[in-house]
């Protein structure tokens, strides 16, 4: 029996822009907005009922002395509900990353340049994982990208 509302891919998408926004309404650097947008995400699970952590640790599945962390893991008392993985870059790591682990949902957050659904569907993980696609952050400023 779950613990927790089903998750809408939609509306956790609709939240992460919206938080996506609100970062770039203040200065920050390149680090500072990762940063930023993975603490923001983990506080939003709030929002659907669940608690968000950062930096959760893991192991590889099939190298299990290989460590790493998911950016944000939404869980319900009993369950893993969203894994998120947040790049600007293409990152096969992240997509095995999100594969490694069970959750009903696995999204990542992509604010790079390139088109990451191909990657995705090179992995064959368009079933498994929801991409959101932000719009990409110029080198030179957030200026140009407020809405």
């Amino acid at each position: 029996m779950s613990d927790h509302s089903p998750l809408s891919p939609v509306e956790v998408e609709q939240a992460v822009f919206s938080c996506y926004k609100d970062i770039l309404q203040q200065p920050t650097s390149a680090g500072q907005f990762h940063d930023r947008l993975r603490n923001r995400i983990a506080r939003l699970a709030r929002e659907f009922g669940l608690r968000g952590s950062c930096e959760y640790e893991m192991e590889y599945l099939h190298e299990p002395r290989k460590k790493g962390c998911i950016d944000v893991v939404w869980r319900s008392r009993y369950a893993t509900v969203a894994l998120f993985e947040i790049d600007s870059s293409l990152r096969v790591k992240s997509i095995e990353k999100l594969l490694a682990l069970s959750a009903d949902h696995r999204f990542w957050v992509y604010y790079g340049a390139k088109d990451p659904l191909q990657l995705v569907e090179a992995r064959k993980a368009t079933d498994y994982i929801t991409v959101i696609r932000l719009p990409p952050i110029s080198r030179r400023g957030y200026s140009n990208l407020k809405r």
